[in-house]
């Protein structure tokens, strides 16, 4: 079992739901989305990705997609923020 997987059985053992998606920040580079559904909008300044019961809007400079496969997507850039709408 994964330390993911480990973590979760923990919390999920106290009655805490887990989120149907997981954003990680990689360093000021990046970031990587799973549970990502849908790409929505990709500019230079914002990044919109459609997550079960959201949008995740990621603000930064010079912003690109790197990659998009079936549940999973990585933003390139400078990101700033990061927001749930």
């Amino acid at each position: 079992m994964g330390f993911y997987e480990s973590i979760c059985k923990i919390i999920n053992g106290t009655g805490i739901s887990v989120a149907p998606y997981r954003i990680t920040l990689i360093s000021n580079c990046g970031a990587y989305i799973e549970g990502a559904l849908k790409v929505l909008d990709v500019n230079s300044k914002e990044v919109i990705i459609l997550v079960k019961q959201a949008k995740i809007v990621i603000s930064g400079k010079n912003l690109t997609l790197g990659s998009y496969s079936e549940k999973d997507a990585t933003v390139l850039g400078e990101i700033i923020k990061i927001e749930k709408r």
